[in-house]
């Protein structure tokens, strides 16, 4: 019996620092929506995100502890992390304008005044943005979220191929529709791209790339989905 209290002793005295440790833990922004400058990315004319900025902290038990330095790391890079301000006791990362690929989920961590290390996660959402590798004609318009394109003409029997890429975070889903009925038929899919082979008078029409991806406006809301179109009239001739 005197070895079983020992022990238990042993044991409560082990977990109570333990304890202690645990109640240390991360504070920060948590997560932000960053909006593009532009729906439609092509070499010539870059989009690019603003946003805010991250800030992430520590508190033990309900108390907000001292921090002397701290460093963001997106996830799924190897560059080596980004140095953050300490600003109000809370380290801090101005994203301001930026690649788009700044968004994302990135991690960071503080250094406390005792030598402590905190770690947490924080996440920079955005809306899908079309991202093409060639230039390209724009028509005006007044639908919302959308691109379009200036009207292409085909040859009859020549291939046709349009290209979708989009970047958002969450990754975006990229469906296609043409004169507002779901593709189907003679149409092969590669990725984001679609290609139609010896193409005739019926592929004439206004094909629609819908890029949809979803997320909370604000922390501990519902996720809500947001969708960025590429409208191309296509006349076959």
């Amino acid at each position: 019996l005197a070895f079983l209290s020992a022990m238990k002793l042993w044991l409560i005295l082990w977990l109570v620092p333990c304890l202690v440790f645990a109640s240390l833990r991360p504070v920060g922004n948590v997560a932000i929506v960053a909006r593009s400058t532009s729906l439609l990315h092509t070499p010539s004319t870059p989009a690019y995100i603003l946003g805010s900025y991250l800030s992430c902290g520590a508190e033990k038990l309900g108390e907000t502890v001292s921090i002397v330095g701290g460093q963001f790391t997106k996830e799924g890079t190897t560059r080596t992390p980004f140095d953050a301000k300490v600003i109000g006791n809370r380290a801090v990362l101005e994203i301001g304008k930026a690649p788009l690929r700044s968004a994302g989920r990135y991690q960071c961590e503080v250094m406390t005044s005792n030598d402590e290390l905190v770690t947490g996660n924080l996440v920079v959402y955005l809306s899908p943005v079309l991202e093409l590798d060639h230039e390209v004609d724009q028509e005006i318009t007044s639908q919302p979220h959308t691109v379009l394109l200036k009207h292409r003409n085909i040859k009859i029997g020549s291939d046709l191929t349009l290209d979708c890429s989009s970047f958002g975070y969450p990754e975006p889903f990229v469906r296609w529709e043409k004169d507002g009925k779901t593709l189907s038929g003679d149409v092969e899919y590669d990725g984001h791209s679609i290609l139609i082979k010896k193409v005739n008078s019926s592929h004439s029409g206004m094909y629609s790339c819908h890029a949809e991806n979803s997320f909370p406006l604000f922390v501990g809301g519902p996720s809500m989905p947001h969708q960025t179109t590429l409208r191309v009239p296509i006349v076959v001739q």
